[in-house]
């Protein structure tokens, strides 16, 4: 709840230090003088509004799977946002690097932290931005939406092992038996020519 609050106030930030910017240079712009004053910025009080309403909503429904990923979405983006703002860095290899760190730490109940720990101790797979969604990783070549979607995928199997499965046209490389081969065998069947994850989307690969 507390990094749901803190998310949405540091958009409140962002969206005020653009109308601040804006309002400047509207005063800047016109011949006379304007009345129209800025109010002060409250980041605090707009962290605690959002605290007492997410507080408010728990106590009249039980978080359930799909509220707990959004959150754990949501505590992601603000740490990787929050990391950025005090690197000043937008440069991929970081922001990769800070979201496979935020999802290193997710709940078991949203991801089996093994799965997480095999994908990262592979190299190549390091350089991919990770996501999570329905207890299954998502690695992506590059960090925003539309995803990549070309990178195989580990699903466990109720028989036990682990499933590698490729692109719609390539289908299952394979069943194993732990899941450091399954992330193995993802490494050694990335798509041609995949290199670190790029800031964008799909479409600017």
């Amino acid at each position: 709840m507390e990094e749901l609050a803190a998310l949405r106030a540091l958009k409140y930030k962002e969206k005020y230090d653009a109308a601040f910017d804006a309002h400047k240079a509207l005063r800047m712009i016109t011949p006379w003088e304007t009345n129209a004053v800025m109010q002060p910025l409250q980041t605090e009080k707009v962290r605690q509004s959002w605290r007492d309403a997410f507080a408010a909503i728990l106590e009249v429904l039980p978080p359930s799977a799909s509220v707990l990923q959004e959150a754990a979405s949501a505590q992601s983006e603000w740490k990787v946002k929050r990391e950025m703002k005090n690197t000043g860095s937008t440069d991929a290899a970081a922001v990769v690097a800070a979201e496979w760190r935020a999802i290193l730490e997710f709940d078991p109940d949203l991801i089996d932290p093994a799965i997480v720990r095999a994908a990262y101790a592979q190299p190549r797979l390091q350089e991919l931005y990770p996501r999570v969604s329905h207890g299954i990783l998502h690695l992506s070549r590059c960090t925003g939406f539309p995803s990549s979607h070309d990178v195989p995928l580990v699903y466990p199997l109720v028989k036990g092992g682990f499933q590698v499965s490729g692109a719609s046209d390539t289908g299952v490389l394979g069943e194993v038996a732990t899941v450091e081969e399954a992330f193995a065998l993802v490494a050694v069947n990335l798509p041609e020519g995949c290199g670190p994850a790029i800031i964008g989307t799909a479409n600017d690969l």
